[in-house]
């Protein structure tokens, strides 16, 4: 009898130098992603620390056909893109932490973000010129950061852009393509 339960996974992203907070924030919205594409389960993933300050995420895929249908997913491919150019995908064995025979990691509260908004924020930006997205979904200044993050282990997102023309900003905080709308907004 074939199972109907979904599939726990172990990810580990071993963040490059500097780029903790960019990781973190790619973290808190993985699954969140992964979920709006009809892929994992709507569970709260449980999120780890090793001593290295490699991230540890553990959360359950729907099915094996959901893994696969991720690798064709080009909005889980977007997100995945945007992994590797803040970490390196390690496996749980290069871990120091796996040869001990209970693994501890430090537990890290990777809270998901405010809903900002349910709709994206057009807006006319320049060529250049640095934005701070909100990346808590608290400020009142949607889309941007106004500091309603402090205290949190939420930090705004630097972003510059790449040409002068009307963007339209993430607001609901769930995109894959930060700071840029992907639709996710849809499935809330």
């Amino acid at each position: 009898m074939e199972s109907t339960l979904g599939v726990l996974v172990i990810t580990c992203y071993r963040p490059k130098p500097g780029k903790d907070a960019e990781l973190q924030a790619l973290t808190r919205t993985h699954v969140p992603v992964l979920v709006s594409q009809g892929l994992a389960e709507d569970r709260q993933p449980l999120i780890g620390r090793a001593k290295d300050g490699t991230l540890v995420e553990i959360f359950v895929w729907k099915s094996k056909e959901a893994i696969a249908k991720a690798h064709a997913n080009p909005l889980v491919g977007a997100l995945w893109a945007k992994f590797a150019e803040v970490a390196e995908f390690v496996v749980v064995k290069d871990l120091g932490e796996a040869s001990h025979l209970f693994a501890e990691f430090d537990f890290v509260a990777l809270d998901p973000p405010a809903v900002g908004g349910r709709a994206p924020v057009g807006v006319d930006v320049e060529a250049g010129k640095t934005y701070f997205w909100c990346a808590c979904g608290k400020s009142a200044t949607q889309p941007f950061c106004d500091g309603s993050h402090k205290g949190s282990s939420f930090t705004p997102l630097r972003w510059v852009a790449p040409e002068t023309r009307k963007v339209f900003l993430c607001a609901c905080k769930r995109t894959a393509d930060q700071p840029l709308c992907d639709g996710s907004h849809k499935a809330l």
